[in-house]
């Protein structure tokens, strides 16, 4: 799952849950005494300074025949909503198939990823690093997260992953690419004495 249909859940839940609260918001403070004329015989208004339902009204209310079904089936829809949204938003990465300039040539997402990372452990002060890629429409959004070497100074291995990052660039040349590179420094190990 890409992130745009978990953007999309992480939305549309987020709607729902918002107009249920505004017409339930909308329904207590229009809800006084005039209304009491419309109200379906045998409910009434409680008096002001009661409960809206009271332990009585409760067991009233448990007697009807409705009241299961509809507590189980509320029950069920919150349920099943929350998890699909929890099922969204998991990040099930697939490697996406990159289609190239020359007509039925692809590219395979891992194997990008993976040159990336072989490229740029090849940089000298590199310690490690990791590669993600993300595929929207005919943008390519690279982020490299690389650890440096102890000592080693930001500056003089920025020109190098500015080199990978073209070459990454011309590699999948109809599509723009933007990288976000993320520089990480590793502490020198102190031996332990036993």
């Amino acid at each position: 799952m890409t992130a745009r249909p978990r953007i999309l859940a992480n939305r549309t839940a987020l709607g729902v849950l918002g107009v249920c609260l505004l017409g339930a918001g909308l329904w207590l403070v229009s809800f006084d005494r005039r209304w009491a004329t419309h109200l379906p015989s045998g409910r009434h208004l409680p008096a002001s300074d009661a409960v809206l339902l009271d332990r009585a009204g409760l067991s009233d209310v448990r007697t009807q025949s409705w009241w299961t079904p509809a507590v189980v089936a509320v029950g069920v829809i919150a349920a099943v909503v929350l998890i699909l949204c929890l099922v969204s938003q998991m990040v099930v990465r697939r490697p996406a198939r990159l289609a190239l300039a020359a007509t039925g040539s692809h590219l395979n997402g891992a194997a990008l990823e993976e040159a990336i990372r072989q490229r740029t452990q090849e940089v000298g002060g590199v310690a490690r690093c990791r590669v993600r890629t993300t595929l929207r429409r005919r943008h390519l959004h690279v982020v490299q997260m690389v650890w440096l070497e102890p000592g080693v100074a930001p500056a003089g291995v920025l020109g190098a992953l500015n080199a990978v990052a073209q070459e990454a660039r011309f590699a999948v040349e109809p599509r723009i690419v933007s990288v976000h590179v993320r520089l990480r420094g590793t502490r020198h190990r102190t031996p332990r004495v036993r």
